[in-house]
């Protein structure tokens, strides 16, 4: 998608979406300053890059591109100070958002995940912010690992790639998730917050132990929670509120 210069300056450092067939991008107010400033005609991109061993592994590929004047408006670094951008693009149907991951590969060549901030059920739309252009990867993921007890999921084991504002989902395969066991969420130091669901009951020893950039617990109101047992939040060092 092409912008003018003048569509740009008219803009006045707004925030505004571009579309495409594959989805949808949205730039924030600084990066729209940012492009205004390049004093120049900018291209936009959104392609889906998916190739058939991917398709097949049930990901989806998206390369983001914005350039002007051949320069890339936002480079892959970890800062946001050129500006956010929020995609929009579609994925499968009939998952949770916390079985949908969006990632790109750093300049380092580990893989970093980016908050998926919406995922629609019914139309398979996922939305997620970010601070860099690069290829985006959406895969379908399960972090839990759970018994069956007494009708309910009991969380065993989380995996530690799980991150950013975790909620804790109410059911698992139809289960009420009703308990947390005992060092579940041990080291996942990418979570920065936790929602708990209504059902759950209780929350094992070291639950959410060596979590380390983990800031807040919400409860749910009028929830099941009637124990929360020793050590629950251990060495979580950046806990502000509970």
């Amino acid at each position: 998608v092409g912008i003018t210069a003048d569509l740009l300056n008219a803009l006045d450092g707004k925030e505004f979406a571009v579309g495409t067939d594959v989805g949808s991008l949205a730039l924030d107010a600084v990066a729209a300053a940012k492009l205004a400033s390049k004093n120049a005609d900018v291209s936009v991109s959104l392609e889906n890059i998916t190739n058939a061993e991917e398709t097949a592994a049930g990901k989806v590929v998206i390369a983001i591109n914005i350039t002007a004047n051949g320069e890339e408006l936002l480079p892959p670094d970890e800062s946001a100070e050129n500006g956010m951008l929020t995609v929009t693009v579609q994925y499968k149907k009939g998952l949770r958002i916390d079985q949908v991951a969006v990632s790109y590969l750093a300049e380092d060549g580990t893989r970093e995940t980016v908050n998926v901030i919406d995922y629609d059920p019914v139309s398979g739309l996922v939305t997620f912010e970010t601070a860099h252009l690069s290829d985006y990867e959406i895969s379908e993921v399960n972090y839990y690992t759970y018994t069956e007890l007494n009708g309910g999921a009991y969380i065993t084991k989380v995996d530690t790639a799980i991150a950013g504002d975790v909620v804790i989902p109410d059911t698992i395969d139809g289960l009420p998730v009703i308990r947390i066991g005992a060092y579940a969420f041990e080291n996942c130091t990418g979570i920065t917050s936790i929602t708990l669901p209504e059902s759950l009951a209780k929350l094992g020893k070291y639950a959410f132990a060596g979590c380390t950039s983990l800031e807040a617990v919400i409860f749910a109101e009028n929830g099941a929670l009637t124990e929360i047992s020793d050590f629950a939040f251990k060495g979580c060092t950046s806990l502000k509120a509970v």
